[in-house]
């Protein structure tokens, strides 16, 4: 990694090589945990019909909701449209009992 100045040049043509240790990162684990359990519940709410605004609003995740919502408003509307249909396939394909008349077609172990 190498240090620049804002404009995108190198300082007085000199450059300063940084090794791992030298900015010695810390990334907490509670903190990336915390988005993982949070990201998980906004992806449950959204896949079963929240509104968009709802959920921002009930999953503290980001600064500024309004822009959320203006930014991905479009794509989370069309995977919600997606997954409804998706839901209603699945529904009507499902059998009314429980049979094992493909497991021997759709196991490797079975020949």
């Amino acid at each position: 990694m190498y240090i620049c100045c804002s404009d995108g040049k190198l300082t007085d043509g000199k450059t300063i090589k940084l090794k791992y240790t030298d900015i010695q990162p810390s990334v907490k684990r509670s903190k990336t945990y915390e988005l993982t359990v949070k990201t998980n519940a906004l992806t449950t709410l959204l896949s079963h019909g929240f509104d968009l605004r709802d959920a921002t609003q009930a999953i503290p995740m980001f600064e500024d909701n309004t822009q959320v919502i203006e930014r991905s408003g479009e794509g989370v509307k069309k995977y919600q449209e997606s997954q409804v249909f998706k839901a209603d396939k699945q529904t009507e394909e499902k059998r009314p009992f429980a049979d094992n008349s493909d497991q021997i077609s759709n196991s490797p172990n079975i020949n």
